[in-house]
C-alpha cells in the first residue's frame, strides 16, 4: 500500500516540480530514486523499509507524469503530439506489461530476490541514460 500511496504523490509531484528551476533534471530523478529504493532494499533492509519503498513507489508515480509532460512539452502541434503520444505510450505500454512477468519469472527461476531486484537495477541505469539524452533539451519534435 504504501508503495502505491508514494506513487500516486510521485505522479501528482511531478508536473510541480517540471516547472522549476528542476526542471532540467527530472527526466533522471525517478530511475535515481528507483536505484536508491532497491539498494536500500537489497543493502539495508532493516533500516527503515518504508523509506526505501516510498522511494521506489514515488520513482514509478513521476516516471509516467514525467514522460507524459516531456511528450506534451516536445510536441510541435496536436498532430505532432497524437504521433509521439502513440508510439511512446505503445512501445512504454508493452514494455511495462512485460515488466511484471519477467519480475516473476526471474523470481521463480532463481527462488530469490536479488535477481529481479537486479533486473529493476537494470531498468533503472537505462532510465537514467535516458534521461540525460532528453535532459534539459528544448527540442521540438515534428513527424512532417
Amino acid at each position: 500500500m504504501l508503495f502505491h500511496v508514494c506513487g500516486v504523490l510521485g505522479s501528482l509531484a511531478a508536473p510541480f516540480l517540471a516547472r522549476t528551476r528542476l526542471s532540467a533534471f527530472l527526466p533522471i530523478v525517478p530511475p535515481v530514486l528507483c536505484i536508491a529504493g532497491v539498494l536500500g532494499i537489497v543493502l539495508l533492509p532493516g533500516v527503515v523499509p518504508a523509506l526505501w519503498l516510498g522511494l521506489a513507489g514515488f520513482s514509478c508515480g513521476s516516471a509516467l507524469s514525467i514522460s507524459l509532460t516531456l511528450m506534451a512539452q516536445r510536441a510541435s502541434s496536436h498532430a505532432a503530439s497524437s504521433a509521439l503520444s502513440g508510439m511512446a505510450q505503445s512501445v512504454g505500454y508493452l514494455l511495462a506489461g512485460l515488466g511484471p512477468i519477467l519480475f516473476g519469472w526471474a523470481h521463480e527461476l532463481t527462488g530469490g530476490w536479488l535477481l529481479p531486484l537486479a533486473v529493476v537495477l537494470l531498468a533503472s541505469a537505462t532510465g537514467i541514460v535516458a534521461g540525460l539524452a532528453v535532459r534539459g533539451r528544448r527540442r521540438v519534435l515534428d513527424p512532417r
